[in-house]
């Protein structure tokens, strides 16, 4: 298969610029919001396959387990190999390339990882803790298999905060200089500078894209006996 992550004549780029048109509204979403919403996004046959080799994972693998499509083996088994119509769509798929790496301004591959919660700890852990990811504009890609709660660990993003503005700046500005990381803000500091928060039930089969810039946080949810899915990118970069 061509990626669509090589270098492209005009011809080729006119034509993807003509099919970002099926893709408005999420891209208007995520360049004014920060975060867009996908809904139905595996054809049937992707998610039916996910789900089974999901099934097959034995349960005393609990914690927190990561499955990179791309490399991994299962069982003496490549992931790619025991997940073939879910690499190749999610190889080859537009979103990626008309609305991903179009925003970023930079064609940037995405290593898909299969990302299965169990059990999950009693104690919050970084990513429960509202923040920011860089010092520059980047995005996360979360493609949730089943649905999930509001009350569950969703995501929760302060919405137009990855977009610049002076009282948000300075604070931002302020957590850097004490060298402990992601700036970190409290979700009240946030929330008195007028920022509305994205805090809803995310349904099965649906791709969540964020400019995790933006402050964001993991919603803490202790203890949870079933698997919980995501297939998850990150395509975090260079700015410069």
């Amino acid at each position: 298969a061509t990626s669509l992550f090589l270098e492209k004549d005009e011809s080729t780029c006119r034509e993807l610029a003509r099919k970002m048109n099926e893709y408005n509204e999420e891209r208007k979403s995520l360049e004014q919001e920060g975060i867009a919403v996908f809904a139905n996004f595996l054809p049937p046959g992707c998610l039916a396959e996910t789900k089974k080799f999901i099934a097959t994972i034995e349960d005393g693998d609990h914690g927190i387990s990561h499955f990179e499509l791309n490399g991994a083996e299962y069982r003496d088994c490549q992931i790619k190999q025991l997940l073939p119509q879910t690499f190749q769509f999610l190889h080859r798929h537009p979103v990626i390339e008309l609305v991903a790496s179009t925003y970023l301004a930079k064609q940037i591959e995405p290593n898909w990882r299969l990302k299965l919660l169990r059990n999950l700890p009693n104690e919050m852990d970084a990513n429960c803790f509202n923040h920011a990811d860089t010092f520059h504009n980047t995005l996360k890609i979360w493609i949730y298999l089943d649905d999930v709660e509001r009350d569950q660990d969703t995501l929760k993003y302060w919405k137009k905060t990855h977009v610049p503005r002076p009282e948000l700046d300075e604070l931002r500005l302020l957590e850097m200089l004490k060298g402990h990381g992601s700036p970190r803000l409290d979700n009240g500091v946030i929330s008195r500078l007028g920022y509305q928060k994205f805090d809803e039930p995310i349904l099965g089969n649906s791709l969540v894209i964020a400019d995790t810039y933006g402050f964001h946080y993991r919603n803490f949810c202790a203890g949870n006996s079933s698997w919980r899915a995501t297939l998850f990118t990150s395509l975090r970069h260079s700015p410069f």
